[in-house]
C-alpha cells in the first residue's frame, strides 16, 4: 500500500466563527457548519474538520503545519487577505527555482502555508529549499 495524498486533517478549534472566517475568507474555500461544533472545509481532494476543543472523538494538538498547493497569484491574494484580518505571516517568499511560498497562522496558531511547490515542472529537490532564504517578497 502506498498513500498518495491526504484527503482529511481534523483540527480543534477555540471560536468556531473565527476558524471558518479563516478558512473561507482568506483560503476562498467552502465551509459548510454541520452543527453548533463542527465545521466542513471542502477542497477538490480533501477536507478539513473544524471541531470545538473537546468535542468529538478525534484528538489532536494545537499548532499543527501544514501546506496547500497555490498558484503565486493565489499566494499574494491570500497574503493580503490574511494581513487585511492582522494575522501573522512570513512571506510571501521567492525561494529557489521558481518555488514561492507563504506561511500564515490562524486562529488557532496553526501555520498554514500555500506554495506552489507541486505546480513546477520539474519540481527542485527538497533539500535544495531553504525557507530562511528570503529572495525577495512578493
Amino acid at each position: 500500500m502506498r498513500a498518495t495524498s491526504i484527503c482529511e486533517i481534523v483540527l480543534e478549534v477555540r471560536d468556531l466563527g473565527a476558524a471558518e472566517s479563516f478558512y473561507e475568507g482568506v483560503l476562498q474555500l467552502p465551509v459548510t457548519r454541520i452543527s453548533p461544533t463542527l465545521t466542513l472545509v471542502e477542497g477538490e481532494t480533501f477536507r478539513i474538520h473544524l471541531q470545538g476543543l473537546g468535542e468529538h472523538a478525534h484528538r489532536g494538538g494545537s499548532g499543527f503545519h501544514f501546506c496547500f498547493t497555490s498558484s503565486e497569484e493565489e499566494i499574494g491574494e491570500a497574503s493580503r487577505a490574511a494581513q487585511s484580518l492582522g494575522l501573522t505571516i512570513v512571506g510571501p517568499k521567492h525561494l529557489v527555482n521558481g518555488v514561492a511560498a507563504v506561511w500564515m497562522f490562524d486562529y488557532d496558531n496553526n501555520e498554514v502555508e500555500l506554495s506552489n511547490y507541486y505546480l513546477l515542472d520539474p519540481r527542485p529537490r527538497m533539500e535544495s529549499i531553504d525557507p530562511s532564504n528570503n529572495q525577495g517578497v512578493m
